[in-house]
């Protein structure tokens, strides 16, 4: 059974490919905002929402069914929807480590490595983003100079595999080589030419993994992010058991002014208050204090 949240993903979804075809970005924006609004994570609109949408518009133009030009109109709002989510979202602490995030040389595409950039950015990372169609050199140049510890490349087409392997090689030869991180279309169907790399099949998945790599933990979450996350929380376990604010803040013997200001991250709770809400929840504490991502 499909369930409420993956019904209205697909609602979603569906809006904004009819967005994206008609060249409307106010009708984009407002479905993002919508999805904001629904508290999905950025890494959930990003991978969910907004990547699917243009795997559609892909497909239609493959299809004939919309010119080069209106795809390339699509692509350019999606750019902007993915710094509009970046600029709703709470971002982490600066975790000290830096990246670099671009296309191989050869890739026009970019709309993945953007993702990557901006939820590097909100996990902490100081995040150079290059765009598209960057030579290996060049890239090694401004890790040197820079300092960054991962490289991630996109690599959405099989004829630019060579530029990938390249640009690996360039890269390991550092005096100081960084971790190089692959993604894109054209990944999943060369995984043996890649085993000096980090092959991952979508940006969420990524930052997750470099989080491992580099023991990047719930230090660096900022007041404003747990509580924002707490937040989240409180309204997804109150949606889950059809109760409303009203009723949520009676039973937890708090004003229902109280009860909205903590799910949209604007209430410093006291410990008391955070055991009354679990509690009126059916939760516990931790549950609500534990430090899960905010992507």
């Amino acid at each position: 059974m499909v369930t409420i949240e993956n019904s209205l993903i697909n609602k979603l979804t569906r809006r904004l490919t009819e967005g994206l075809r008609s060249g409307d970005q106010r009708q984009c924006l407002y479905v993002i905002d919508e999805a904001l609004d629904s508290r999905f994570s950025p890494g959930i609109i990003y991978t969910n929402i907004i990547s699917p949408a243009n795997v559609e518009i892909g497909n239609l133009w493959h299809k004939g069914h919309i010119s080069i030009a209106h795809e390339h109109v699509s692509t350019q709002i999606s750019m902007k929807l993915l710094d509009h989510v970046l600029d709703k979202s709470t971002n982490s602490l600066p975790n000290g480590l830096s990246a670099i995030v671009t296309s191989v040389q050869g890739d026009g595409h970019c709309l993945g490595a953007k993702m990557m950039s901006n939820l590097l950015s909100l996990d902490g990372w100081k995040v150079f983003y290059l765009g598209e169609n960057t030579p290996a050199d060049d890239i090694a140049r401004l890790v040197i100079e820079s300092g960054s510890k991962v490289v991630a490349l996109s690599v959405t087409l099989d004829r630019n595999i060579k530029n990938a392997i390249f640009s690996i090689e360039v890269l390991k030869n550092l005096i100081d080589p960084p971790l190089v991180v692959l993604g894109g279309a054209a990944i999943s169907e060369n995984l043996l030419e890649f085993n000096e790399a980090l092959v991952v099949t979508d940006p969420v998945s990524a930052v997750y993994k470099l989080r491992k790599e580099f023991c990047i933990g719930a230090e660096h979450l900022t007041l404003n992010g747990l509580l924002a996350q707490i937040g989240i929380k409180v309204f997804e376990k109150r949606k889950a058991i059809g109760r409303s604010q009203g009723q949520l803040a009676e039973l937890a013997g708090v004003d229902k002014a109280y009860i909205s200001l903590v799910e949209n991250g604007k209430q410093n709770l006291t410990m008391g208050r955070l055991l009354r809400i679990a509690q009126a929840l059916d939760i516990s504490v931790s549950d609500l204090l534990e430090t899960s991502s905010n992507l």
